[in-house]
């Protein structure tokens, strides 16, 4: 039988859109300045600059869906896989799948209002770790997928079959 390589299949669609929190923030920034005209005090310099500033931030949402891994061949040869999904500071997981090494999962995550320039020095990890009977989590392997590259991809769908690493590569750290 032909040895079938460990990878991770899922599907980003991107929304992106020029500040979706505008009238939001507008509106906050409007109360502001009507109290501050109540009690006698002009809109300064700053507050105009600032306001100028919410106005040109970009925002992107991302609708992430893990679809599929294959080859999850664990050490206890039974694998109980989940993915673990993190991108900067937010973190998902899909449920685990008992007893395969090929699970499907078609679970969704849905990432909101991430600003652009941040969206775009980040990355997005896959982490695939099967869930053993005795409450210990191995790592199967890991996919990193560079915000940047996704950003500068300009499909609203993309389909993405990544490879499983056996560790974590060096990411170099990317110039602010």
């Amino acid at each position: 039988p032909k040895c079938l390589e460990k990878s991770v299949s899922c599907v980003v669609r991107f929304v992106r859109s020029k500040n979706m929190m505008r009238h939001l923030l507008n509106r906050s920034l409007e109360k502001t300045s009507t109290i501050e005209e109540s009690v006698g005090s002009d809109t300064t310099k700053d507050e105009e600059e600032k306001k100028n500033e919410i106005e040109e931030t970009r925002y992107i949402s991302l609708v992430i869906t893990v679809t599929s891994a294959t080859g999850l061949r664990s050490v206890d040869d039974i694998s109980d896989p989940f993915v673990r999904l993190s991108l900067g500071k937010i973190k998902k997981k899909t449920n685990v799948m008992f007893d395969t090494e090929d699970p499907v999962w078609n679970e969704t995550f849905y990432v909101t209002n991430i600003e652009e320039s941040e969206f775009r020095k980040e990355h997005v990890f896959f982490n695939v770790i099967d869930d053993d009977a005795m409450g210990s989590k191995t790592c199967l392997g890991v996919c990193v997928v560079d915000c940047e590259e996704l950003f500068q991809n300009k499909r609203e769908v993309i389909r993405m079959r990544l490879p499983l690493l056996n560790k974590l590569p060096d990411l170099a750290p990317k110039p602010k």
